[in-house]
């Protein structure tokens, strides 16, 4: 019997959400900003290698995680082909519980309208 080959879109996935896990917790442990960008960095990188592949769109399956950070990343990321989904998302985190999560999704709809938010 062989193994299976694994899905390289789901091992890119499974890379984000525990690269976001980590940039969350770094967030609200008051982590330095280098190194809560450096988080942010690698997340960016396995984005970057969703679009390359043509399926960013599978972050989308990320924004009901449990995780708020997880679902913060992914909803930011969702903004670049389904604004209205990622800003949703990005608006009830905003509006939700007080603390770093939704000062970070507020920070990121003010970017967002204001045309400012890169991306990738």
């Amino acid at each position: 019997m062989t193994k299976a080959a694994s899905d390289p879109t789901a091992d890119v996935l499974a890379s984000f959400v525990e690269l976001a896990q980590r940039y969350h917790r770094a967030v609200l442990a008051g982590a330095e900003p280098r190194i809560t960008d450096a988080h942010v960095d690698r997340v960016n990188g396995e984005y970057r290698r969703l679009k390359a592949a043509g399926l960013a769109t599978r972050l989308a399956e990320l924004l009901d995680s449990q995780d708020p950070g997880v679902r913060y990343l992914a909803a930011v990321h969702v903004l670049g082909f389904d604004p209205a989904r990622g800003e949703a998302v990005l608006t009830e985190m905003a509006e939700g519980p007080p603390g770093p999560t939704a000062l970070l999704a507020y920070a990121s709809l003010v970017q967002w309208r204001a045309g400012a938010l890169n991306l990738l």
